[in-house]
This record gives structure tokens, sequence and C-alpha cells, in this order.
């Protein structure tokens, strides 16, 4: 075998371990990606629901201050209502965070166990701005 061809050879073995592993790498990337956006809508969720509590509990303080207004009671029942709403929003949402947190797991497992010391999962993780320990 003649230099030049041995040095492609080489090169052939070489160069996959040269760079990091990119199995499941998309895969990890579409699961974290998906764990943001139920992240977000969790967070967004209980963002409503501590609003409607907060409007809540003015609007009981103002009754117990001033005697109230006419109708509060009709307003403080649709906050009441509200805040149901976004109780059942909220654990739907968590549960949802849950299953993404395990798909997210799911993906970072196969891709570590593909790609062994080559992977990638930390670095992943970074680029989409999640913990490591999601």
């Amino acid at each position: 075998m003649n230099r030049f061809a041995a040095a492609v050879f080489c090169g052939f073995l070489i160069q996959p371990l040269a760079h990091a592993c990119d199995i499941g790498k998309p895969e990890v990337i579409a699961a974290g990606q998906h764990f943001l956006a139920v992240e977000q809508q969790f967070a967004d969720v209980g963002g409503l629901f501590n609003a409607a509590k907060t409007e809540y509990d003015t609007l009981i303080e103002d009754v117990e201050e001033t005697g109230g207004y006419d109708d509060w009671e009709d307003d403080a029942e649709y906050l009441l209502a509200d805040m149901q709403t976004y109780n059942s929003e909220w654990e739907i949402a968590d549960r949802l965070l849950v299953a993404a947190d395990a798909d997210l797991k799911a993906a970072l497992g196969a891709h570590e166990a593909a790609c062994g010391a080559d992977a990638q999962a930390d670095a992943i993780l970074a680029e989409l701005g999640i913990s490591k320990n999601p």
C-alpha cells in the first residue's frame, strides 16, 4: 500500500474519533426544545393563577375594609372560577412537564449510550439553556 493510500485510510479511521458523536443529537435537541416549551407553558399558567389570586385577595381586603361595592360577590366568584381554571391547567401542565422531562432524559440516555465518551449531552443542554439536571 503506498503512503498516500495509507494516509487516507488512517484518516478515515481517525477522523470519526476526532469529532464528537452526533448519534441521537437531533432527538436530544427536539426533546430539549419541547421541554422548554412545556416549561414555559407551566410558568405562564402559574403566573395567571398567581395574578388571579392576588386580585382576589385584594378584593377581599377591600371588602373587609370598606364593606365592598355593588356586585363585589360576582367579581369574587369570577376570580375564584379563574383560579380553579388556572389550577386545572397548571395540573395538566405539570403532568406534561414531567413527561417532557422523562422524554428528554430518555433522549440523553440514548445519546450517551450510543456515543460513550464522545457524547455531547452537556454541550447540547448548555446550547438550549437547560441546566444539567432538567
